[in-house]
């Protein structure tokens, strides 16, 4: 009897052991997955990039690209660059060739003057004498006055017998172009005064006060050459005749130079 009270207390203790063994197991944790055993392979080698540049976004202003200059220039780009101008055109010198006409011209003309024995009234160098001084007057008053003459002057008329009217034109343009500086005749200061002061007076139409400079300026003038007192004569001479006024004024404006 007390065998078998044994045995069924041992039973009970066994029961209670396993209760408490499975309520005390419940609590614990369940354990992690273990980690999958395949490695990891590193990812697929892709296609190399092309060599077009990714798109840029468009909301990025985009240089304008321009063309290259076909010229590099090496100088500095702070330094301006030098500007090539045309070089002056410089005039060449006189040819033999150029020179030839205005030699001619200045040979025919002495030789009319020469020819016809100007150069005893009016000076072997075109400076005056015995008759005025023609140098720098209008080429046609010259051909005027020598076609017609001035016989109170002394001088006679020359008509195409004695001058062609080809000559006369060489002539009177060749003195034209003269000046009193061209053959060495010079004025003083208190002939060049009255001078001016009388043709001031004759292009106001003041007659009077022109005549009375005039008169003034011949009586200051001399000692001048014989070609500027001759000059001075018929100016004051001829004052009041038929286009006096008019020859006054174109000697007087060669005398000063205008």
């Amino acid at each position: 009897m007390k065998k078998t009270f044994r045995w069924l207390g041992c039973g009970v203790l066994l029961i209670v052991t396993a209760a408490v063994l499975t309520a005390c197991g419940g609590d614990q944790p369940t354990p992690p997955p273990a980690a999958p055993t395949s490695t990891l392979l590193p990812p697929a080698p892709t296609e190399a990039p092309s060599s077009t540049p990714p798109p840029i976004p468009t909301d990025t202003p985009q240089p304008t690209l321009t063309e290259a200059p076909t010229s590099t220039s090496l100088a500095p780009t702070d330094t301006p660059p030098a500007v090539l101008t045309e070089a002056p055109a410089t005039s060449a010198p006189p040819t033999e060739a150029a020179e030839k006409p205005s030699a001619e011209l200045a040979e025919t003309a002495n030789q009319v003057y020469t020819q016809n024995s100007c150069a005893a009234c009016h000076g072997a160098n075109y400076e005056g004498g015995l008759g005025s001084i023609l140098v720098g007057l209008p080429a046609e008053y010259i051909q005027a006055v020598t076609r017609s003459g001035e016989p109170e002057a002394g001088m006679p008329a020359f008509d195409q017998n004695a001058i062609s009217d080809d000559d006369l034109s060489t002539l009177a343009g060749f003195l034209s172009d003269l000046t009193l500086q061209d053959v060495g005749v010079e004025l003083s200061p208190v002939v060049v005064d009255h001078l001016s002061q009388a043709l001031d007076a004759l292009q106001a139409g003041d007659e009077a006060a022109a005549e009375t400079h005039l008169e003034k300026a011949q009586e200051a003038g001399a000692d001048e050459s014989p070609g500027v007192q001759a000059t001075l004569k018929g100016l004051v001479g001829g004052f009041g005749e038929p286009d006096g006024l008019k020859a006054s004024e174109f000697h007087l404006e060669v005398l000063l130079g205008q």
